[in-house]
C-alpha cells in the first residue's frame, strides 16, 4: 500500500505518497462528508492528518470515527485555538509523504 519505506536509526518509517491536511476548527456541518471524499477515492496510497484547533462543536467526535475504521486517518491536537495557518503547518510537519496537500473547508 505505502510507496516508500526508509530505515533512520534501524527503524523502519513508511511513508504514504500523499498527505492530506485537514485543519478542524467548527466543521461539523462538513466532516464527514470531506473526510468521506478523501477515504473514498480510487487513490489509496495517503495519509489524512486531521489537525484539532481546539474548536467547540463536535467535529473531533466525527474524525474519531474515522480513525477507529481507517489507520490512514491521524489527529493532532492543538492545546489552545492557533488559527488556520498554524493548524496548516503542525499538520505538514506531521507529514510523511512525498506530496503535500491542504484541504480548507468553509462555509458556502
Amino acid at each position: 500500500m505505502y510507496s516508500k519505506s526508509i530505515r533512520i536509526g534501524g527503524r523502519l518509517n513508511i511513508m504514504a505518497k500523499i498527505s492530506v491536511v485537514i485543519p478542524i476548527y467548527n466543521v461539523e456541518k462538513y466532516i464527514k462528508k470531506c473526510l468521506e471524499s478523501i477515504q473514498n477515492q480510487s487513490f489509496k496510497d495517503f495519509e489524512a492528518i486531521c489537525v484539532d484547533d481546539c474548536g467547540s462543536d463536535n467535529s473531533i467526535e466525527i474524525v474519531q470515527e474515522f480513525i477507529k475504521k481507517d489507520s490512514r486517518f491521524k489527529l493532532v491536537k492543538h492545546e489552545r485555538n492557533q488559527g488556520l495557518s498554524a493548524a496548516r503547518n503542525s499538520g505538514i510537519d506531521t507529514a510523511k509523504g512525498d506530496v503535500r496537500s491542504a484541504k480548507i473547508l468553509m462555509e458556502a
